[in-house]
């Protein structure tokens, strides 16, 4: 494997890391139990952090980004859906649906880290569910999907929730010709909170976020028509709805 691929997947577990932990100040299902689980097994990877660079005041944005999402997907599923969460990191969503068929995609490296956490906060089922693949390398998200038997779902639902923030928009859009065709036939959409336009990639925290992952936003759309035309272009129905039609403030921990 090339260098800067290797190092490329530790910095995104690092990220993983880093944007675990405003979690624990939320009452997002098992997020204390995953950060403090990822901090012990940080150590084994070799991972060091400066105490700045944990960022409390992420919080109320990734609860309320991860709840509407949360509620979002438990109006979208039963028992005949399957759940693709990409670049899942340490999200823990997968945890409020052990019901729902679900894979989690990320970096190789990225899966084994999880896995273990997995294990360490036993949730050995959901390690199963576990994908590591590069997702802006078309032929190995094809790859590693192909295989996939799509016969007892009636929906596919494509989650991510922070992905689009490190793509260019051709990785986006070679990620959905890749849907397309491996999902021929079967209903699928994507449901996400990833909308990275240029006046919001410098505040403080993204930058914090973005220094340590080493991958700066790299192609923000200009605002939310753009990232729409974008969305339009390659065969989307767009449907846009705020946080708060989904989570009141009083519900935000």
């Amino acid at each position: 494997m090339r260098t800067n691929a290797i190092d490329s997947q530790h910095n995104t577990m690092r990220t993983a890391v880093l944007t675990a932990y405003p979690r624990i100040f939320t009452n997002i299902d098992r997020a204390a139990d995953v950060f403090f689980a990822a901090a012990r097994r940080a150590v084994s990877y070799g991972f060091t952090f400066e105490p700045s660079l944990f960022v409390p005041n992420m919080a109320i944005e990734l609860e309320a980004r991860h709840k509407s999402l949360s509620r979002r997907l438990a109006a979208l599923v039963d028992a005949s859906t399957l759940v693709v969460e990409l670049g899942a990191g340490l999200s823990t969503r997968r945890t409020e649906f052990p019901a729902v068929a679900y894979r989690e995609l990320d970096f190789p490296t990225m899966v084994r880290f999880k896995a273990d956490i997995y294990t360490d906060i036993g949730c050995e089922t959901a390690a199963q569910d576990l994908v590591g693949v590069d997702l802006s390398a078309p032929g190995a998200l094809a790859s590693a999907i192909a295989d996939w038997d799509l016969s007892p779902y009636r929906r596919i639902v494509v989650l991510s929730e922070g992905l689009f923030w490190y793509l260019k928009r051709k990785d986006i859009a070679d990620m959905i010709r890749c849907f397309e065709n491996a999902f021929a036939g079967t209903e699928w959409m994507w449901l996400t909170a990833d909308c990275p336009v240029e006046e919001r990639v410098d505040t403080e925290y993204r930058s914090v976020i973005a220094d340590s992952s080493g991958r700066s936003p790299v192609e923000p759309f200009a605002d939310y028509t753009d990232f729409a035309a974008f969305l339009h272009e390659h065969g989307f129905t767009v449907q846009r709805s705020r946080m708060t039609e989904t989570v009141s403030p009083r519900e935000l921990y």
